[in-house]
Protein backbone atom coordinates (compact mmCIF):
# COMPACT_ATOMS: atom_id res chain seq x y z
CA UNK A 1 0.00 0.00 0.00
CA UNK A 2 2.24 2.55 -1.07
CA UNK A 3 -0.31 5.38 -2.48
CA UNK A 4 -0.70 8.71 -1.30
CA UNK A 5 -3.21 11.66 -0.63
CA UNK A 6 -2.27 14.78 -0.48
CA UNK A 7 -3.53 17.70 1.81
CA UNK A 8 -6.20 18.47 1.82
CA UNK A 9 -7.71 15.28 1.63
CA UNK A 10 -10.61 15.05 -0.64
CA UNK A 11 -13.66 12.91 -0.02
CA UNK A 12 -13.49 11.48 -3.51
CA UNK A 13 -9.53 10.63 -3.01
CA UNK A 14 -10.37 8.82 0.32
CA UNK A 15 -13.23 7.08 -1.61
CA UNK A 16 -11.21 5.97 -3.99
CA UNK A 17 -8.46 4.32 -1.51
CA UNK A 18 -10.89 2.57 0.57
CA UNK A 19 -13.09 0.94 -2.42
CA UNK A 20 -9.42 -0.16 -4.09
CA UNK A 21 -8.13 -1.45 -1.02
CA UNK A 22 -11.42 -3.03 0.64
CA UNK A 23 -10.77 -5.48 -2.28
CA UNK A 24 -7.69 -6.61 -1.21
CA UNK A 25 -7.93 -6.46 2.40
CA UNK A 26 -11.58 -7.63 3.59
CA UNK A 27 -12.93 -10.75 3.30
CA UNK A 28 -15.82 -10.84 0.59
CA UNK A 29 -19.00 -9.91 1.51
CA UNK A 30 -22.53 -10.10 -0.25
CA UNK A 31 -23.07 -6.92 0.28
CA UNK A 32 -22.18 -4.04 -2.08
CA UNK A 33 -18.25 -3.34 -2.17
CA UNK A 34 -19.15 0.05 -3.13
CA UNK A 35 -17.54 2.49 0.01
CA UNK A 36 -19.05 5.44 -1.31
CA UNK A 37 -20.27 6.98 -4.32
CA UNK A 38 -17.08 8.10 -6.67
CA UNK A 39 -17.80 10.77 -8.62
CA UNK A 40 -16.07 10.17 -11.87
CA UNK A 41 -14.93 13.62 -13.19
CA UNK A 42 -13.58 15.45 -16.08
CA UNK A 43 -9.93 16.48 -15.88
CA UNK A 44 -10.42 20.69 -16.09
CA UNK A 45 -8.53 23.27 -14.78
CA UNK A 46 -11.35 24.40 -12.57
CA UNK A 47 -13.33 22.25 -10.08
CA UNK A 48 -15.86 24.66 -7.98
CA UNK A 49 -16.83 21.44 -5.98
CA UNK A 50 -13.46 20.66 -5.12
CA UNK A 51 -12.74 24.43 -3.86
CA UNK A 52 -15.77 24.02 -1.78
CA UNK A 53 -14.61 20.70 -0.84
CA UNK A 54 -11.46 22.26 0.61
CA UNK A 55 -12.90 25.07 2.35
CA UNK A 56 -15.51 23.12 4.18
CA UNK A 57 -18.62 24.40 1.60
CA UNK A 58 -17.39 27.98 2.85
CA UNK A 59 -17.79 30.23 -0.28
CA UNK A 60 -16.62 33.30 1.37
CA UNK A 61 -13.30 31.37 2.29
CA UNK A 62 -13.50 30.67 -1.32
CA UNK A 63 -13.69 33.91 -2.72
CA UNK A 64 -10.73 34.90 -0.14
CA UNK A 65 -8.27 32.08 -1.42
CA UNK A 66 -9.34 33.04 -4.84
CA UNK A 67 -8.44 36.73 -4.25
CA UNK A 68 -5.03 35.93 -2.91
CA UNK A 69 -3.84 33.47 -5.32
CA UNK A 70 -4.77 36.28 -7.78
CA UNK A 71 -2.74 38.72 -6.03
CA UNK A 72 0.35 36.52 -5.23
CA UNK A 73 0.10 35.13 -8.59
CA UNK A 74 0.00 38.70 -10.76
CA UNK A 75 3.17 40.00 -8.40
CA UNK A 76 5.06 37.01 -8.46
CA UNK A 77 4.69 37.01 -12.81
CA UNK A 78 5.32 40.85 -12.81
CA UNK A 79 8.68 40.04 -10.45
CA UNK A 80 9.69 37.32 -12.79
CA UNK A 81 9.12 39.25 -16.04
CA UNK A 82 11.29 42.13 -14.13
CA UNK A 83 14.08 39.71 -13.38
CA UNK A 84 13.87 38.11 -16.95
CA UNK A 85 14.44 41.38 -18.85
CA UNK A 86 17.38 42.31 -16.05
CA UNK A 87 19.06 38.93 -16.54
CA UNK A 88 18.49 38.37 -13.05
CA UNK A 89 18.57 34.73 -13.11
CA UNK A 90 19.02 33.79 -9.62
CA UNK A 91 16.12 35.85 -8.78
CA UNK A 92 14.21 34.67 -11.17
CA UNK A 93 14.50 31.26 -10.27
CA UNK A 94 13.91 32.12 -6.49
CA UNK A 95 10.39 33.31 -7.78
CA UNK A 96 9.77 30.47 -10.05
CA UNK A 97 10.14 28.13 -7.04
CA UNK A 98 8.51 30.05 -4.62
Amino acid sequence: MNDYLLKPFKQNDVAALLEKWSTCLLPKQKYPKKIGKIKKTLQTSWDSSDLLDTVAGDVFLGKQLITQYIQQTRSALINARESLFQKNFERLASIAHA
